[in-house]
């Protein structure tokens, strides 16, 4: 049911998913080990088995990442950019690069504007 789901996902998610909507999809799982500040060891799982589950490669560290809508993965690697991942067709799509620390600290899922050093920019995916 849905309340064991949203439990399940507050436990395997430190960041509050349920007040922070940005976090949560309904269709997808984020799982993840925290070390040194960057996410690693992430498998993406779907909650209804309706989508295939994916697993990112090991060595992928992401300093942070947002659920633009219940099935685009928005994250930031250091010193590379930001890309949207298609949990529904496992694919990854790289839209911003460059030198930042992409760490992400907002996204407004009306406008498509996600904020992150100090920064906003609308992203198309």
């Amino acid at each position: 049911n849905n309340e064991t789901l949203r439990k399940m996902n507050r436990m395997y998610d430190n960041t509050g998913a349920e007040s922070d909507p940005i976090h949560y999809s309904s269709k997808f799982y984020v799982f993840y080990t925290l070390s040194n500040q960057k996410y690693k060891n992430i498998k993406i799982m779907s909650i209804d088995k309706e989508h295939p589950n994916n697993e990112f490669d090991d060595t992928l560290e992401i300093t942070s990442y947002v659920w633009a809508d219940d099935s685009h993965l928005v994250y930031g690697i250091a010193n590379d950019g930001i890309y949207v991942y298609d949990a529904k067709k496992c694919e990854n799509q790289k839209i911003l690069s460059g030198e930042d620390s992409y760490k992400i600290t907002g996204y407004d899922r009306e406008t498509n504007i996600i904020e992150y050093d100090d920064t906003k920019a609308r992203i198309k995916f």
